[in-house]
């Protein structure tokens, strides 16, 4: 689970969770959580790298668009060379992923924060909340 701190709005009176720290759910889900927290943005911002990622693993070599480029039959080091176009695609969506999760906790909570809710001042991490959101 990730690092919480309760929000709150001090007009309504409303309660928030909110998120800091490294994201292990976002990390794990794939993003997924995001619609569970209800942020749509969050989670279209991990769709919206990916679906393109995989729409070239999937159906560009299928049309022969990479046969300009790759012939399948080349080698590198014995590595064929389709597969290491697909090794980049992998570490370019590995690498997204960890730094997008690095990330959208921060990005939630503010954006929760500037809705106008506020951090609880009850709550036991209080000031390693503010560190980690920057707020000090």
């Amino acid at each position: 689970m990730d690092k919480t701190i309760t929000l709150r709005n001090p007009v309504t009176g409303k309660e928030r969770t909110g998120y800091y720290g490294f994201s292990r759910d976002a990390l794990y889900t794939g993003g997924l959580i995001w619609l569970r927290r209800g942020d749509f943005w969050a989670f279209l911002t991990f769709v919206c790298t990916w679906l393109p990622l995989i729409w070239i693993y999937f159906f560009v070599p299928r049309q022969g668009l990479l046969d300009t480029v790759f012939n399948g039959s080349e080698t590198v080091m014995g590595i064929p060379s389709m597969g290491i176009a697909y090794g980049f695609i992998v570490i370019y969506m590995v690498a997204f992923h960890i730094v997008a999760s690095a990330t959208c906790n921060k990005k939630h909570t503010i954006f929760i924060l500037n809705r106008g809710f506020e951090l609880d001042p009850k709550a036991p991490n209080l000031e390693e909340a503010r560190k980690a959101l920057g707020l000090q």
